[in-house]
């Protein structure tokens, strides 16, 4: 018997000489496989280095054993060697040389353990070897081989991993040009899949090799993460960002004209910015995106660009564009730069030497976005969660100059979130643990099913609709909302539902695990007027004006954080007098955001007085608002307290149902009913 072991590799990438000469048709027919191709190369390397082993595989009856470097490529140098293949353990017709008969061709997978098939196999095996046919046999472990394999063998050969050289001769026949990447950097590694996903129609030698780089890159870096190739789907199931999944199909469209060359580069968006708060997944769109478009994806950021070396500003700026560089060898490609905000705008606060600092990064930016040329296949997406942090130089057109604001799923699109992540949980209704999650991410659904899963995983069961209830609602926290949280609540609701109850999505006094509470509303586009302004302060102020009524005093939960109900009514109020003419003066102050408005009055005493004014005045219309409707805010708060989580409908039906009770007790007061007067 003879083995060739770790056979040397050649870079002789003649045709391996087939039984018929016919079969080279077929084999020129196949070069655009590129999988196909570059095991032809392979299996070519070993005649060539070894023709000894070639002539005995040859040979009338010759049992054949191929190691496999991996499960991926059994098919593929398979075919190398035996030009018709129909499936595992079958018999397929071949030629003259092999005595007008059939060779035995049989897979054997790594995870093989069955005694019959086995049995069956080494059968037609003796069969094929008594009647001198052969047999090709393809294994990944040679522990998969039965005694009878292994007796029978008169060829084994260890298929290596394809080399630097001829990886460098399949991209020659799959591209154009001479590749001259060097042999450090050639993806060797590279599975047959990832060397078909990274042809392109025209592409050069050179481009090939990269975009397989980038594709073995990213598979590697999956795999060092603990978490296994990643399969990162398109935009299909990407819930609660319909316009920006509209955007992404419509440059998916483009790019793939762009790369059948029926579209200029020109007409192609250069890119967005994605804004929006934390966790609605503006990072998972961009992942997604490439994907749609079938291009790689650079990922980086102002974090990236600051851990190159010793992160000085030459170091820094040069990281910088290293990156842009990287995204335009492989175009045509995604640049994602994540989190922009991290450079401050140009003319923003700080230090002298912070200015100048950011004022550097950015000029470097623009100098990456200014020549159009330097980025013909590179589509720039770049997230923030505060667009409004951002350099307007960089959203100019021809730059960043469409904004897609991501905001927080609404509550049928946190059901679907729950129902991707939990496919285990196929037809349960997720609409109960949806509005617990109601005001949440995406980010929040990932980590309530990831507490559910491991509350199931140590409980040795399967996970079920309870595990992520109690992980929603928090059970184990012992919380129990009080009767002041549900009457500040219930106020909010009540005064909303005064003038727009259809505006309700949901109400919830449940604050643990993440979840805030509270009131859950849905906005439309009205324009913006001084009673529309002053209606939704109202409706900010509810909640303390109720705790003044029923309680007699307040708590600071109304204020605190830039996103409290005082620090949003104040906003507005200021935004009225400062940026909207809505106030007694014409003047624009800027945009003010919850960060501005409050050193801006700190500076304006006279607007500072007529923003108390304003607020004071809501405040004493809410007050008698409350008053008036003091029963249905009573009445919700006790159904709220009971069920924890109400639905718009709900609240509608509670406060239609108070309503109608109140009316009933006051016509009964009006006739002088004394059970009702007691």
């Amino acid at each position: 018997m003879q083995r060739a072991g770790d056979l040397p590799m050649s870079d002789d990438d003649d045709d391996f000489e087939r039984p018929e000469a016919d079969d080279d048709a077929d084999m020129r027919a196949t070069l655009l496989d590129a999988g196909a191709v570059a095991a032809c190369a392979i299996v070519n390397g070993i005649k060539s280095s070894n023709p000894d082993t070639a002539a005995a595989a040859r040979a009338p009856g010759a049992v054949v054993i191929l190691i496999s470097p991996a499960p991926e490529w059994s098919l593929d140098v398979a075919n190398a060697w035996q030009p018709i293949i129909v499936g595992c353990a079958a018999v397929s017709p071949s030629a003259d040389r092999w005595r007008k008969k059939s060779i035995l061709y049989v897979y054997i997978p790594a995870d093989d353990r069955s005694r019959i098939c086995r049995q069956d196999c080494d059968s037609k095996l003796a069969d094929a070897v008594a009647d001198g046919r052969g047999a090709l046999l393809v294994v990944t472990d040679t522990d998969t081989l039965t005694a009878t394999e292994r007796a029978a063998a008169d060829v084994i050969v260890k298929i290596p991993q394809i080399t630097a050289a001829q990886l460098r001769s399949v991209a020659e026949k799959l591209g154009t040009g001479n590749a001259t990447l060097p042999d450090a950097e050639m993806p060797t590694s590279a599975s047959p899949a990832a060397m078909r996903l990274a042809m392109r129609p025209g592409q050069t030698a050179d481009a090939y090799l990269r975009r397989l780089k980038a594709f073995t890159d990213a598979l590697d870096l999956g795999k060092q993460s603990g978490k296994g190739s990643p399969i990162v789907p398109g935009l299909d199931g990407l819930f609660g960002m319909d316009e920006a999944v509209r955007w992404g199909r419509d440059l998916a469209k483009d790019m793939k004209a762009y790369a059948c060359g029926e579209l200029e580069w020109s007409s192609v968006p250069p890119g967005c910015l994605l804004s929006g708060p934390a966790g609605v997944g503006k990072t998972v769109f961009a992942y997604r995106l490439a994907k749609e478009c079938a291009v790689p994806i650079v990922v980086t950021s102002y974090s990236d660009w600051q851990s190159a070396d010793s992160g000085h500003l030459g170091t820094l700026t040069k990281c910088l564009r290293a990156r842009f560089a990287e995204a335009r060898k492989l175009a045509p490609s995604i640049l994602f730069i994540d989190e922009i905000d991290s450079v401050s705008s140009r003319g923003s606060g700080g230090t002298t030497d912070n200015r100048e600092w950011f004022a550097a990064i950015i000029n470097a930016l623009l100098f990456e976005f200014g020549n159009p040329l330097s980025l013909v296949g590179v589509v720039v997406v770049a997230a923030s969660n505060f667009a409004d942090r951002v350099d307007p130089a960089l959203r100019r057109a021809g730059r960043l100059d469409t904004e897609i604001r991501i905001s927080a799923p609404s509550v049928d699109a946190l059901i679907k979130i729950l129902g991707g992540q939990t496919p285990d949980l196929r037809g349960v209704d997720m609409s109960p643990v949806a509005l617990r999650l109601a005001g949440g991410t995406g980010a929040d659904c990932e980590r309530a099913v990831r507490g559910a899963r491991q509350r199931a995983r140590h409980a040795g069961r399967p996970m079920s609709i309870d595990d992520l209830m109690a992980e929603v609602t928090g059970k184990d926290s012992g919380h129990r909302a009080s009767r002041r949280t549900a009457i500040h609540e219930a106020a909010h609701a009540v005064v909303v539902a005064a003038t727009r109850p259809k505006d309700i999505v949901a109400l919830s006094v449940q604050k643990s695990r993440g979840n805030l509470g509270g009131l859950l509303l849905e906005f439309g586009n009205e324009v913006a007027t001084a009673d529309g302004v002053t209606a939704i302060v109202r409706e900010l102020l509810a909640g303390r004006a109720a705790e003044e009524v029923f309680f007699g005093n307040v708590c600071g939960g109304s204020g605190g954080s830039a996103d409290s109900d005082l620090a949003r009514a104040t906003t507005l109020a200021v935004s009225c007098e400062a940026s909207w003419g809505l106030g007694k003066t014409l003047s624009w102050y800027g945009d003010m955001n919850a960060d501005e408005c409050g050193r801006f009055i700190s500076m304006r005493p006279d607007v500072a007085a007529r923003v108390e004014a304003r607020l004071a005045a809501a405040y004493a219309d809410t007050l008698a608002m409350v008053r008036e409707r003091r029963h249905s805010i009573e009445a919700l708060a006790r159904v709220l307290l009971k069920r924890e989580v109400l639905t718009g409908d709900d609240v509608r039906t509670v406060l239609t149902s108070a309503a109608e009770a109140h009316a009933a007790d006051q016509c009964e007061i009006a006739d002088g009913d004394p059970a009702v007067l007691t």
